[in-house]
């Protein structure tokens, strides 16, 4: 049996008689062993400190890690029910601890500081943080304050055809390019099908019209490499669709540049572990546009504001009610909350419309669950078994899963015309990488597969009702149907959908980017490549070139699919009141759908999520809501 103290001891004799119940611990909240490490390097610290309470101060220092691992910024010093660091504090053993008598100890006192002041921990009105949070957190407030001190922005009225061409804008969509136009800071939140890309090509082509505008000086991005190539679709297709550009419109289309991931748009430097742009070297555009705000964690929320030059609009468009970022914080959520006068909420949806009545179905639950209430079996129907699921609007089935997935498999994603032919077929043969038929068999094969998607709450259940237990299914499955003549053991076939789980700068492919398992020939040798589409092409790359950064993408979390859309989700949930459930990250999966949700859940499990918003300790909105009493009061130092 696998030991994790027995396997961490060479690195840190002091875990090496760590009580079983840490570990086990660990795994109830979900987190995992590694936190270990990081936690007794901060219980090393003191000396000399009596062995009890060292190992309280290890108790403590992973129940911080735990607590981030949660979303929060922060622990309170008194023992709350429902507390993320607290249960695991009690799990472990230590849930009498006194956390004010030991941060008071002779030995670990030099450890804990106040605002302001630079240690490990920082003590501030009953509250616990680790020190980068703590710093994160005064210093994205500070930038809010400096921001909103910027004198009013100069701007000259655009032409009104911008309001009415393309799209007619709604008086919602139209105050938020007003509002983006004339502060430095914009935000803009709303639900599905509210019409953000719209507002993002009218503001696009209002700025074109203020003096010195230059579009090589907008810069846009969002959150995740998935998420960037859907902005740049939407806003290429939107453009392109003018019927009589203007010069400006035109400079759009030839000058704008791509939209980036955040990480590439600030510099990140992996071998430092720094970004290039802050304060000292600011970003040198006029504008930023961040789309998929919602996924920002707090630190990446603080780079982004100390990147922005004096003087240059910031815009952040997103879903607040949709599920936070997986790292700690909910920025912008408390962006919305604490800066009423930047913000435009979006409620009128396109997906309401009479024309669309698959997306108003989706809607409807969608809305119906953000209030807090368990739709009704008109809204969320019930079906009996397997045999009875119609792939349409919203349904809910309890049993019969494997049934469910197997129909699933051979009616939604084999079914597809643009699956198998696209597979079989081996790219790059022609006198030219990707000849004219290569492309569009490509193009096919990446918008079938992006058509539909499994989300699950879980990335491992054991079962089939997490995400590596469905890629395991679906991957059997896939092997009659384009791995003949593969040997076994073969992490991908081709025609499977494929995801980069890690960043890797070099190749030019970040975290969440999705594409798909082809064979293309690279120096007259056939080999299995993943294939990413590109606004510039497909770009692919042996899978052994990528091998440990690719995932199987039939299923993916719920979190991996922010920033994306389908026609057809399927939405498994874990049975019972699991930890992972959430209102938050119930709306986010139903949202990911435009023309249907089949939810395998228990009613339980579906009226338990509804019932639990998910809460996540931070002080951001008090420190907004204060901005203006304390204009200049620096929290911390740099």
């Amino acid at each position: 049996m696998f030991d994790p103290a027995s396997a961490l001891a060479p690195l840190h004799p002091g875990l090496r008689n760590l009580p079983p119940r840490f570990h086990q611990a660990l795994r109830e909240s979900g987190q995992e062993d590694h936190l270990l490490v990081f936690a007794w390097e901060l219980a090393r610290l003191p000396e000399p400190l009596e062995e009890r309470s060292r190992r309280s101060l290890f108790a403590l220092a992973l129940a911080l890690l735990v607590a981030e691992g949660h979303g929060h910024v922060r622990m309170p010093l008194r023992s709350q029910e429902g507390d993320a660091a607290w249960t695991f504090l009690k799990a472990c053993g230590q849930g009498s601890l006194e956390l004010p008598d030991l941060l008071e100890h002779p030995a670990i006192a030099p450890l804990v500081g106040s605002p302001g002041e630079a240690r490990p921990l920082i003590l501030e009105e009953g509250w616990l943080y680790l020190f980068r949070l703590h710093r994160a957190e005064t210093r994205l407030a500070q930038s809010v304050r400096n921001l909103l001190e910027d004198p009013p922005l100069a701007v000259a009225p655009p032409p009104e055809t911008l309001y009415a061409h393309p799209v007619v804008l709604s008086r919602e969509q139209r105050a938020a390019v007003e509002t983006a136009l004339a502060r430095p800071l914009a935000l803009v939140t709303g639900g599905p099908g509210t019409g953000k890309t719209s507002i993002v090509v009218a503001l696009l082509r209002a700025l074109l019209h203020q003096p010195g505008a230059d579009p090589t000086r907008i810069a846009l991005a969002a959150p995740t490499g998935k998420a960037a190539q859907r902005m740049g679709e939407a806003l290429r297709k939107a453009l392109d669709a003018l019927d009589a550009p203007d010069p400006a419109d035109q400079r759009l289309r030839t000058e704008l540049p791509e939209p980036r991931t955040l990480h590439r748009l600030l510099g990140w430097n992996p071998a430092l572990a720094r970004f290039r742009h802050d304060e000292s070297h600011p970003l040198e555009a006029q504008v930023v546009i961040v789309d998929e705000a919602s996924m920002i964690s707090l630190e990446l929320m603080d780079q982004l504001f100390r990147a922005r030059a004096a003087g240059t609009r910031l815009v952040l468009l997103g879903d607040a009610d949709q599920l936070p970022s997986v790292e700690a914080g909910c920025a912008f959520r408390d962006l919305v909350s604490g800066l009423p006068d930047t913000v435009q909420r979006l409620t009128e949806s396109y997906r309401m419309r009479a024309g669309d009545p698959a997306g108003r179905h989706v809607l409807l639950a969608a809305q119906s669950i953000h209030r807090g209430e368990v739709p009704d079996g008109d809204l969320i129907p019930l079906r009996n078994c397997a045999a009875d699921l119609l792939f349409e609007g919203v349904e809910r089935l309890e049993d019969d899963v494997p049934a469910a997935l197997e129909r699933w498999f051979r009616e939604v994603v084999m079914a597809d015309d643009h699956i198998l032919a696209p597979a079989h077929r081996i790219y790059g043969q022609g006198p030219h990488p990707w000849a004219a038929e290569d492309l569009e068999n490509f193009h096919a094969l990446v918008q079938a597969s992006g058509r539909a998607r499994i989300l699950c709450a879980l990335k491992d259940t054991g079962d089939a009702r997490g995400v590596e237990g469905l890629n395991a299914l679906f991957h059997q499955w896939m092997q009659p149907q384009t791995g003949q003549g593969l040997r076994g053991g073969t992490p991908f076939y081709a025609g499977e959908p494929v995801l980069m789980s890690v960043n890797d700068p070099r190749r030019g492919l970040f975290n969440g980017d999705v594409g798909v398992v082809l064979k293309v020939v690279f120096a007259d040798e056939v080999r299995q490549a993943a294939v990413f589409p590109s606004l510039e092409g497909p770009r692919a790359f042996p899978v052994e070139a990528l091998r440990g950064a690719l995932q199987l993408c039939h299923a993916m979390t719920i979190h991996k699919a922010q920033g994306s859309e389908f026609d057809r989700v399927l939405l498994l949930l874990p049975q019972g009141a699991h930890r992972a459930l959430s209102r938050e990250i119930l709306y986010t999966g139903l949202t990911r759908a435009k023309r249907s949700v089949t939810l395998l859940a228990e009613a339980a499990s579906l009226s338990f999520a509804i019932q639990t918003p998910e809460q996540r300790s931070s002080n951001l909105h008090k420190r907004l809501s204060d901005a203006n009493s304390n204009p200049r009061t620096s929290g911390h130092p740099s």
